[in-house]
This record gives C-alpha cells, sequence and structure tokens, in this order.
C-alpha cells in the first residue's frame, strides 16, 4: 500500500569548525521552524568530522525555497564557517 508522499530537504556543509557552525545552525531553529523545516536528523562524515549532513521535512515548500535562496542565506553560510555546500528538496517514494 502506497505511503502518502513527503517532501524533504537533504543538505550537505563542509565547515570549517563544527562546532562554531553547529552552533549557529542552533540558533536558526526558530527560524528553520517558521520557514516550514522540521530538522529530523544532523550525520557528519566519519572521515572528515567536517563534513555535515542534515535532513529537515518540508511543510511548506513555499516558505523553505524562500528561507534558502534569501538573501541572507549566504551570509550567514559564510558567517558560520560554511565553505561548500550543497542541498536537495527529494520527494519520498514507496519502499519496496
Amino acid at each position: 500500500m502506497p505511503l502518502k508522499s513527503k517532501k524533504y530537504l537533504l543538505c550537505r556543509n563542509k565547515v570549517r569548525d563544527y562546532r562554531k557552525w553547529r552552533k549557529l545552525f542552533d540558533g536558526d531553529a526558530q527560524a528553520h521552524r517558521e520557514a516550514g523545516l522540521v530538522l529530523t536528523h544532523v550525520w557528519r562524515d566519519s572521515a572528515s568530522k567536517n563534513n555535515v549532513f542534515f535532513l529537515f521535512v518540508v511543510e511548506n515548500l513555499k516558505k523553505a525555497k524562500a528561507f534558502i535562496s534569501a538573501p541572507d542565506a549566504k551570509q550567514q553560510a559564510t558567517e558560520s564557517g560554511v565553505t561548500a555546500g550543497d542541498y536537495h528538496f527529494l520527494d519520498s517514494v514507496d519502499l519496496y
């Protein structure tokens, strides 16, 4: 039986200093929620601890896209020490 499809936002950030990045990231929790984003997971690469992956459930796609493309988003990323990154909006699909 197919499940209702959910939307997700999967992000990867390469950061200079995980602790600094995490402090600023956690400080954005309310802004994430207001943008229709619910954080579900944060991972660090086993071989490169400054390579961080995180996953949000997207409750409001329009707000989420506006949030990540806002003019100050790039500035905030730079301030938090992000040196590279990417993001992907995903739709869930049925499991086997």
